[in-house]
């Protein structure tokens, strides 16, 4: 009896590769999807709860609903991630791994696209703009309109099978891009539908296989763009351009809106005020993935950390002291600690590439404390913390002796800035 490809990719142990996978990016997430299940929850009863996908995974397997967990954005907006079962993101990471392993092939792996592709993430993608930018001057930037929404599911999953010459694989990927939000939270689904989230259209992001799903879409764009000459660097739909001068921008604009427009996306305008697209001239920081392309007096570019993200960072740095915001994300001062690390972790290794990442890593590496000694003082008064022994304040995860801090306790990035920022951008 013949086994199919989808079939042999089913195995124990590639399901259990997978896996493991995922678990070391995950084992300390405590996001659950619609069963209530975390990662770690799985992990407990792990032979039972393999053996169990392998199974599904035979027979015919049916993704859950996904669980909508609403994000705040700046202006009063919220936008909506998607969090699919721990069981759906093994399956998920499976797909993923086996479609990125033949990337070449597919047409995702290519001198443009980055992102979620190993070798090619976020510190790739912005040291790459940056060597642009220094031959390159002026820079054009934008994303496309409601991109991920707005992917046409037939055409992406007939593109991958056609390519892969796998038609087993047909109905799998149909169901995972067919994945839709769970709807029965009243608040979830006004802002699904505030959001222009349409089911049957689109792919929700979240889900392991969404970024895989938008380079192959985009793979055709990326092959038009280098045949056209242009220094470019895409990561999802966010990506950046670069030129020697304003009109060759403009010219830039006009291929993009054309080639995108075959696939029925769109660009915001650049003549608005506050799009997202836009021309930079080689004077002007340009913020991308986070970083700011800033020019330096001998005319070349560095990667800066800039004042609005200090902000962000700062922002969400408060929710780890704000008692009800930890509550609201299951957190107690058991497992504080160990969130507040991963956090901090997180920032290090995302901007460690940024010429003024050290600035950042100096005021992250006392956040630990500061923010435990807010949340003691919180719940029990600034004169029994102060008063606490050397040996206490060690049991209790605090510094011996106590950093300067704020009013509020805390020495906030966005403060840290700038106080050194001026110094640090002449370098």
């Amino acid at each position: 009896m013949t086994v199919s490809a989808f079939q042999q990719l089913c195995s124990p142990t590639l399901v259990r590769r997978a896996w493991t996978s995922f678990w070391q990016d995950n084992k300390k997430q405590t996001s659950s999807g619609v069963d209530g299940l975390t990662p770690a929850e799985f992990h407990r009863d792990l032979e039972k709860n393999l053996h169990n996908v392998c199974k599904l995974l035979r027979e015919g397997y049916r993704f859950s609903p996904l669980r909508g967990h609403p994000i705040p954005k700046p202006g009063g907006k919220t936008r909506i991630i998607c969090i699919p079962t721990v069981q759906d993101r093994i399956v998920q990471r499976l797909l993923a791994e086996h479609l990125t392993s033949r990337g070449s092939e597919l047409g995702i792996i290519n001198d443009v696209s980055f992102g979620f592709i190993k070798g090619r993430g976020l510190v790739a993608a912005r040291d790459r703009a940056a060597s642009l930018r220094q031959l390159n001057p002026w820079a054009y930037k934008s994303d496309i309109s409601a991109f991920f929404d707005r992917i046409p599911r037939a055409d992406l999953v007939r593109q991958t099978v056609r390519t892969l010459r796998k038609p087993s694989f047909r109905a799998i990927l149909t169901a995972a891009a067919s994945c839709e939000i769970d709807l029965s939270d009243a608040a979830v689904s006004r802002i699904v539908r505030s959001n222009g989230i349409v089911q049957g259209l689109g792919v929700r992001q979240g889900m392991p296989l969404s970024p895989v799903f938008a380079n192959i879409i985009l793979r055709d764009f990326d092959k038009a763009m280098m045949a056209h000459g242009v220094p470019l660097v895409r990561y999802a739909d966010d990506f950046i351009a670069f030129a020697k001068s304003e009109r060759e921008c403009q010219e830039i604009d006009e291929i993009a809106r054309e080639l995108l427009g075959r696939l029925d996306f769109e660009l915001p305008a650049l003549a608005d005020a506050g799009s997202k697209t836009f021309i930079a001239a080689p004077e002007i920081d340009i913020e991308f993935l986070g970083l700011a392309l800033t020019r330096r007096q001998d005319s070349g570019y560095n990667l800066v950390i800039t004042k609005d993200q200090f902000d962000r960072i700062s922002s969400a740095l408060g929710n780890m002291i704000s008692i009800d915001s930890l509550l609201k994300e299951s957190l107690d001062i058991t497992n504080l600690g160990r969130k507040i690390d991963d956090k901090v972790g997180g920032y290090n290794a995302a901007y460690r590439c940024a010429h003024n990442g050290g600035q950042l890593a100096q005021i992250l590496a006392g956040f630990r404390s500061s923010a435990l000694r807010n949340v003691y003082v919180k719940a029990f008064g600034e004169t029994a913390v102060r008063n606490l022994t050397n040996k206490y304040r060690r049991f209790l995860g605090l510094e011996t002796k106590p950093r300067m801090t704020t009013r509020a306790g805390l020495r906030t990035p966005s403060q840290a800035v700038s106080r050194g920022r001026g110094k640090d951008a002449e370098r």
